[in-house]
């Protein structure tokens, strides 16, 4: 019996056959991009860009039309019509990237951290990803 047909022969074995954008691609699931999506979302509704900083307060006109409607009303959570809230999506094709229909230009007019996630909301995910990655050195 070699060392290749050992258990630390054949992990290797497998280890050495994987390729890094092989790995990355089944490390982002659907599933995985789904919940980047649910909480870059909650960010939102939380009044927070990815960078960790509050998004702006409404206007006071803004504020008070947005009570009027039973609607959030303190800060922007971009979610007037839910159209721009509806197209953010996260994609992985090699690389991770973050999308969302911007026809009113908000991510040049307020921010760009619109779309991301703060730190936090990193972690959250992270276990996900993490237990994918392992899933593919498996027997």
């Amino acid at each position: 019996m070699g060392f290749t047909d050992t258990a630390l022969g054949e992990f290797l074995k497998r280890v050495s056959s994987l390729n890094e954008d092989i790995v990355k691609r089944n490390a982002y699931t659907d599933s995985v991009l789904d919940q980047m999506v649910d909480l870059n979302l909650q960010q939102l509704d939380d009044g927070l860009y990815s960078d960790g900083t509050d998004t702006p307060d409404y206007a006071p006109s803004t504020s008070q039309i947005k009570r009027s409607q039973n609607k959030q009303s303190e800060y922007m959570n971009f979610d007037d019509t839910g159209k721009t809230r509806d197209s953010i999506e996260y994609r992985f094709d090699g690389r991770l990237t973050a999308y969302m229909d911007d026809e009113h230009n908000l991510l040049n007019e307020y921010s760009k951290n619109i779309l991301g996630l703060t730190p936090q909301s990193i972690s959250d995910v992270q276990e996900e990803i993490k237990e994918n990655i392992i899933e593919q050195f498996k027997p």
